[in-house]
């Protein structure tokens, strides 16, 4: 790594660094998907305060968990492929903003398709007066969650999909620039 060189991968922070720190729209991106992530453990808190007792899991209850990690997992092949590349001709500014804002949305799309079974376990929870349903979603589902993590890699892959064409996007800059 040069001293010139343009942001890329080499110049992320890590994950842990850019929580604490600025690090600009890539440690705010991180600070919002960290709270998504640890929502469902403070969930835990509100289960004794639901009253839920039944200690038996109803069959249905777990294929219906079981079904949303399955229909999680192909959805969350298919949310990278959903990005389109930006076109050669446009500004660069426009794409690095372009890119910016593509990146924001999937990552906030793939936390919200992770949490999939986390919700069905606890509406099922709520409906087989049971918290064993969002035990089930929560060991089954939770882990997809954090595997949607906007990390090195994912920002890479994004990058990767926005310049298919050749087109220059800019992101990495865009993620590490402080001034925005």
């Amino acid at each position: 790594m040069t001293i010139n060189s343009p942001p890329g991968p080499d110049h992320d922070p890590g994950y842990l660094a850019s929580l604490r720190h600025g690090t600009g729209p890539l440690g705010a991106t991180r600070r919002l998907v960290f709270g998504l992530v640890t929502a469902p453990v403070l969930l835990w808190l509100l289960l004794p305060l639901l009253g839920l007792h039944a200690r038996r899991l109803p069959a249905w209850a777990l294929l219906v968990v079981a079904g949303a990690v399955l229909a999680t997992m192909m959805l969350s092949r298919l949310v990278l492929e959903t990005i389109a590349p930006l076109s050669p001709t446009l500004d660069p500014r426009v794409a690095r903003s372009r890119a910016l804002v593509v990146f924001r949305s999937q990552v906030v799309f793939q936390v919200v398709v992770a949490q999939t079974p986390l919700f069905a376990g606890f509406v099922l929870a709520l409906a087989a007066h049971s918290p064993l349903p969002w035990v089930a979603g929560f060991l089954l589902g939770w882990p997809l969650t954090l595997l949607s993590l906007p990390t090195t890699t994912i920002v890479e892959r994004v990058r990767q999909r926005l310049e298919a064409y050749g087109a220059p996007s800019g992101l990495w800059e865009t993620l590490l620039d402080e001034a925005q």
